[in-house]
C-alpha cells in the first residue's frame, strides 16, 4: 500500500524515485519472508540433488538420444545375419517340442 505513491510504481519513470523510502518500504514487505531462508536453502540444495541426479546415468535425453541408431544397427545385423538366426530359431523350437 505505501508504494502506491511512489512514483516509480505509478509508472512514471521520468519522476526520480526516493531511494531510501523504497528500501524502508521494500524491507518491511520482505520481512515475512526472511523466516524462509533456512527452507529456501534445504529446497535449492536438493533441487540441485536432483540436477546432479539427471546429468549422469539416469539422464533421458543422452539414453534416448542415441535409440534410433541403435535401432537402425540391429535391423541391419538382423537382416545380414537373418540365415543363422532363421536356424538357431528353429532348433531351440525343434528342441523344445521334443
Amino acid at each position: 500500500m505505501k508504494m502506491l505513491y511512489c512514483p516509480y510504481c505509478r509508472g512514471l519513470p521520468t519522476v526520480k524515485p526516493c531511494n531510501n523510502y523504497c528500501l524502508n518500504v521494500m524491507k518491511g514487505c520482505l520481512a515475512n519472508q526472511a523466516d524462509l531462508d533456512t527452507e529456501w536453502n534445504l529446497f535449492i540444495d536438493a533441487m540441485l540433488l536432483v540436477a546432479e541426479r539427471l546429468e549422469g546415468p539416469f539422464n533421458i535425453e543422452s539414453v534416448m538420444d542415441p535409440i534410433d541408431v541403435k535401432i537402425s544397427e540391429a535391423i541391419m545385423n538382423m537382416q545380414e545375419n537373418s540365415m543363422q538366426v532363421s536356424a538357431k530359431v528353429l532348433c531351440k523350437s525343434l528342441s523344445i517340442r521334443s
